[in-house]
């Protein structure tokens, strides 16, 4: 299995590289052929321009646009924190209970082009790579319809995705971790493990 694995390597989508690839691949870089996805246009062309990773990947692309549940033109809204920007508005009467929301606030909305990934496995202008594997998804409220436009994708060709989600709504109408965990177990998956964050009201009372 290893010396399958040496010699076809695995095939990786980051779904949100804003700063570049997550540091979880540096350590298989020379497995991968990755493939990022960033809508931000600024981001974008920051990730264009900068010198590649010297992590030894086996192949390296970004495609500056969003994925969502299938393909069309979309909204994103730029938030003063260019990390807390997303498809969806910031759920401000949420926010607001919390510390530095002012992060949170939209400057900016610029219309993005959406494409789904099933759309773009069958798109043979596309050079993805021949396998894909794993994906992480880290869109800020958009993570389910990422998933949602992936499912074939998810049902026949990925063995593990690792998804942010939010257990309350940061965004208006986002789906919270109930929604996701229970479509990709509609698509087979189960939990393996939980990272927790932290975010503690201004307020208790």
């Amino acid at each position: 299995a290893f010396c399958a694995l040496h010699a076809e390597g695995l095939g990786v989508i980051d779904v949100g590289c804003r700063d570049g690839l997550h540091p979880m691949f540096r350590d298989v870089a020379p497995l991968l052929e990755v493939i990022g996805f960033e809508p931000d246009p600024e981001e974008g062309d920051r990730l264009q321009s900068a010198s590649t990773p010297g992590w030894g990947f086996r192949s390296l692309k970004y495609l500056m646009c969003a994925l969502g549940a299938h393909d069309s033109q979309g909204m994103l809204h730029v938030c003063r924190s260019r990390g807390a920007s997303s498809c969806y508005q910031p759920n401000r009467a949420f926010l607001d209970r919390f510390p530095d929301a002012e992060r949170f606030d939209v400057v900016t909305s610029i219309p993005v082009p959406v494409r789904s990934l099933d759309s773009l496995t069958a798109d043979p202008t596309m050079r993805l790579p021949p396998h894909l594997d794993f994906i992480k998804i880290d869109t800020q409220g958009a993570e389910l319809d990422i998933l949602r436009g992936a499912k074939q994708v998810l049902e026949h060709r990925l063995v593990a995705v690792e998804v942010e989600v939010e257990f309350a709504p940061l965004y208006v109408s986002q789906p919270v971790f109930r929604d996701v965990d229970a479509f990709l177990a509609a698509c087979g998956f189960r939990l393996f493990k939980l990272r927790r964050q932290e975010w503690v009201r201004t307020h208790y009372a």
